[in-house]
């Protein structure tokens, strides 16, 4: 037989019967690509002797990536001595050094020639030239490539000490005792096994390797993860399976599953702070309750991509705190609710001992259905300093309620509620869309200091509201800027009932979107008491005999500034001098019949507290000293009783009133005053 010839200067086999030893054999499809752990060893593009470690590759997907590759921590490239013509031929022999198949020998089985990067190769493993034919048992260790079998978890552990080492879990196996992994064992769970932990604890200091995320825990024991032990826990270890129906609730019941994974995620395995994220995989997960520590944080692969929907017979709140809500952090999922009667919230953090927040944050979430007979609110949170963005509500009666202190909160969509949209209370908001809400609801709601910049509100056809925008007594600096309304295709059939904002004495100002009206549209704060600011030029004018007024600009032109006076216009128009009790305004504002020194705008309530405003002196060309004074004044006009703006004239001289009749202005003369000021609309 002739002797293999030995190349020195690359350590290669001069011949194509048997080749350099490879590390490991891969015996299912592999990603050849960057430095991993194959066949339970940790390959290196640069091992302890300075040289990449090999891997026979013997079933990938494509059998022409099939034979010897040397690892990178990029792409791989195939071994120097299987990577060119003649290097293979069918029989070639293969040794492998370590891993599960140590000891083995592997041949070469295609038909010749092969071509490499051409030919599909098939290697078979050689039971005569191998050094053992062993069928392994359920727990082995492997330290520097040596396999040894072991009775439990314990033992293994006992063991291998503090040796750098690998402990595979190869079949289902019961717990009969404590194990506390180091930090030098890696564990991994193969072949789908379960580790069964009822009445003991399985901690885990050292890398957990269970990258499939099948189960691998089963029983009602703990399990504790080491910090730096997993990059995240999988409810799928626990058993979560995501095959639930969403209509009607049927699947896997992953509530267990949840409750522990929430509680491995803790630094004592039960419900201390959450040291470990938990990650969520796709699917349909059926779930009951939660009850979250501090710092918890879950996040899932993509709203709509993990929908967790409620268990039958959940009650309460469905997703909160055990008490203690600071940092917990919730991401990317749905959650549907399924109008379960005993549902009263879909999220509530931060009503226990402490708030939630301290950078705590909530984001990407769509919560809906949560319109049970005892639903309060979709999401409702008591935060300090928590932030709250990308939040979508559908079907509840409250959708998101935001109270506490110094939180901050951007892209918020409460749809279809019937009770709040929104509630707010020491807290920024920016971007808010309150779609559809329903006849007795109240869009947005401001009991305390706030802001909120970028509001749009978008009502349905038909809607019939009281108000959109809440007041509260304790807001006493709130602004809301960006003010924007949306209507359905038929907007006529719209009703606002009293106005687009309401305070807390019951009065309301902000326009009205009635039939559709975007006259409320613009920006509001506590600054200006929510008035508009409004400027115009009154003039009265006697035209052949008949009083005519316009409201407008100085040079008579239309206005930019008059929008809280209901139908002003640069048009002179006839002006109503009829009893006030029965006699419509028209463009603008009518002659008191009560008091004929006084003319009356057409506009919504006003509170004196919250006006601000001047007149400048009168012109005329009646010859008449004449002076104007601006004020609130409650009066019944066409049946319709408020306190609506008025201006009154009088002689400057005497005081005497100065009545707004032919008598005093004679056919072509006319009086004039500037308004400018504050004032609700």
């Amino acid at each position: 037989m002739v002797s293999p010839v030995i190349d020195r200067r690359l350590g290669l086999a001069g011949n194509n019967g048997a080749k350099q030893p490879v590390t490991v054999v891969a015996t299912s499809n592999v990603t050849q690509s960057g430095e991993q752990t194959i066949s339970s060893i940790a390959l290196l593009a640069s091992n302890a002797a300075g040289v990449p470690d090999r891997v026979l590759c013997t079933a990938q997907t494509d059998p022409i990536y099939n034979g010897v590759w040397e690892v990178q921590t990029g792409a791989w490239v195939r071994a120097d001595d299987m990577n060119g013509t003649g290097d293979i031929v069918r029989g070639t022999q293969v040794r492998v050094a370590r891993g599960l198949s140590a000891g083995t020998t592997w041949y070469m089985t295609s038909a010749d020639p092969v071509v490499i990067g051409t030919s599909a190769q098939t290697w078979s493993q050689d039971p005569e030239a191998s050094e053992t034919n062993i069928t392994y048992g359920a727990i082995i260790s492997i330290i520097d490539g040596v396999l040894t079998q072991h009775a439990t978890l314990a033992a293994a552990v006992s063991a291998v000490g503090s040796s750098r080492c690998a402990i595979v879990v190869r079949d289902d196996i019961t717990m009969a005792a404590n194990a506390t992994f180091p930090s030098t064992a890696v564990l991994c769970v193969e072949n789908n096994a379960r580790i069964t932990t009822t009445g003991y604890t399985l901690t885990v200091n050292g890398r957990f390797a269970n990258a499939e995320g099948h189960q691998c825990f089963a029983g009602s024991g703990k399990v504790i993860f080491g910090k730096g032990s997993v990059a995240a826990i999988l409810p799928q270890w626990f058993g979560a399976v995501g095959d639930g129906v969403v209509a009607t609730g049927a699947g896997t019941d992953c509530t267990t599953a949840f409750a522990q994974a929430i509680a491995a995620s803790c630094e004592d395995g039960i419900s201390d702070v959450s040291i470990h994220a938990i990650y969520i995989g796709p699917g349909n997960y059926v779930t009951g309750a939660w009850s979250l520590p501090p710092a918890c944080t879950i996040y899932g692969a993509g709203r709509h991509v993990v929908n967790l929907i409620a268990k039958t017979g959940t009650t309460g709140v469905w997703i909160g705190d055990a008490g203690n809500a600071a940092k917990i952090v919730l991401e990317n999922f749905a959650m549907y609710g399924r109008s379960l009667a005993g549902i009263t919230y879909g999220i509530r953090l931060g009503y226990g001992t402490q708030q939630h927040g301290t950078e705590g944050h909530l984001r990407d979430l769509w919560v809906r259905d949560i319109d049970g007979a005892s639903a309060l609110w979709a999401i409702d949170i008591n935060g300090n300093v928590g932030y709250y963005d990308h939040l979508t509500t559908y079907d509840s009666p409250g959708g998101i309620r935001l109270v506490g202190i110094a939180n901050m909160a951007a892209m918020l969509a409460p749809y279809a509620c019937t009770a709040t949209g929104l509630e707010v209370n020491l807290c920024d908001v920016t971007g808010v869309e309150i779609e559809a809400p329903g006849n007795s609801c109240v869009p947005l709601k401001i009991t305390g200091n706030a802001t909120v910049h970028g509001l749009t509100i978008a009502l349905a056809n038909s809607t019939t509201i009281s108000h959109l925008v809440e007041i509260g007594g304790s807001a006493t600096s709130w602004e809301v800027s960006g003010l924007k309304l949306a209507f359905g295709d038929t907007p006529a059939g719209i009703t606002v009932s009293n106005g687009n904002f309401k305070r807390s004495d019951a009065t309301y100002f902000g326009g009205n979107a009635t039939a559709g009206s975007y006259g409320g549209e613009g920006n509001y704060c506590s600054d200006y008491a929510g008035g508009k600011l409004t400027s115009f030029t009154l003039r009265v004018i006697n035209t052949a005999g008949t009083l005519q007024h316009r409201i407008c600009s100085p040079t008579g032109t239309a206005s930019n500034f008059v929008a809280a006076i209901n139908g002003a216009t640069e048009t002179l128009t006839n002006t109503p001098t009829g009893a006030d009790g029965s006699t419509a305004m028209a463009a603008g504002g009518k002659i008191s019949s009560a008091a004929t020194s006084v003319f009356v705008l057409d506009t919504v309530t006003q509170r004196t507290g919250d006006c601000s405003y001047t007149v400048g002196d009168v012109v005329t060309s009646t010859g008449d000293d004449i002076r104007a004074i601006a004020y609130a004044l409650s009066i019944d006009v066409n049946g319709v009783t408020r306190t609506r703006l008025v201006v009154q004239f009088v002689n400057a001289i005497t005081g005497a009133s100065y009545a707004l009749t032919t008598g005093n202005i004679g056919a072509g003369e006319y009086v004039q005053v500037n308004f400018h000021g504050w004032i609700s609309h």
